[in-house]
């Protein structure tokens, strides 16, 4: 049984990126929790059965908006819809990404998509549900990585726009701290995902069943779930003097010096 400081009841949670992944496991769990959930993806098959999930572990129906959210009017329609069904906001999860090897012979011109995904549409969304958020004392947990904290070999445009986000979060959090406004980021290492089967790992799967396991110094394969618990964490009022934060769910693999 979860604490009343760590439900949701009464709240309305927006999370990005949620077809699949961590963003489904953090809708379904915050739903569990009592939450009421709008969810957003490209695929709507995938978004149907996430809604799915959701009704059934909470008798509840969610919104669920299909659409790209780095366009600005599909990002408005999740705002408006969210607000049209539930009446508030309480908590905007800014999930939604994709993570695609580049290198420092990458066309600059392939920098500008991964941008506008990482750091411009959470920015504009988390500018967008501000008067809700200041209104309910709730936050915005944004899902960097830890690859905005370290650098990863071969993931150049990636690792630029989660350094964005990291720095944006922590300029937010202190703007909207005294106003009552908390925000937070959690940054995943590897967890098992669609996000990161590149062609590379999949080989590397394939060949060791064990892969993720090994890659991370605690020897745990790490999923969708683990960081969802963090999120739904963050979110709830029993982080109500954390802000500004970064928060790794990495296995250690940020604490660990490797030779």
């Amino acid at each position: 049984m979860c604490s009343k400081t760590t439900r949701f009841d009464g709240k309305v949670i927006i999370v990005t990126g949620s077809s699949s992944g961590i963003g489904a496991a953090a809708a379904i769990m915050f739903a569990e929790r009592g939450g009421s959930v709008a969810i957003h993806g490209r695929r709507q098959d995938k978004l149907d059965e996430v809604a799915a999930k959701i009704e059934s572990v909470s008798g509840r129906k969610p919104v669920s908006v299909t659409g790209d959210i780095t366009c600005e009017k599909d990002r408005e329609t999740l705002v408006n819809e969210t607000l049209k069904a539930f009446g508030r906001i309480d908590v905007l999860v800014n999930n939604a990404g994709t993570c695609e090897p580049s290198g420092w012979q990458t066309d600059i011109k392939l920098l500008q998509p991964v941008l506008d995904l990482h750091v411009i549409a959470p920015l504009d969304l988390s500018q967008r549900c501000m008067p809700e958020l200041l209104k309910n004392k709730g936050n915005i947990v944004m899902i960097s990585s830890i690859g905005g904290l370290m650098a990863p070999r071969g993931y150049l445009h990636y690792s630029i726009a989660k350094g964005g986000m990291q720095t944006m979060m922590r300029t937010l959090a202190a703007e909207v701290a005294k106003l009552g406004v908390r925000v937070n980021a959690v940054n995943p290492g590897y967890i098992e995902t669609d996000i990161l089967r590149d062609e590379e790992l999949k080989k590397r799967i394939a060949a060791n069943p064990n892969f993720t396991a090994t890659f991370n110094p605690n020897g745990i394969a790490g999923k969708p779930d683990d960081v969802a618990e963090a999120i739904c964490f963050l979110s709830s009022d029993a982080a109500r003097m954390i802000t500004g934060s970064t928060n790794t769910v990495d296995g250690g693999k940020t604490a660990f010096l490797q030779f």
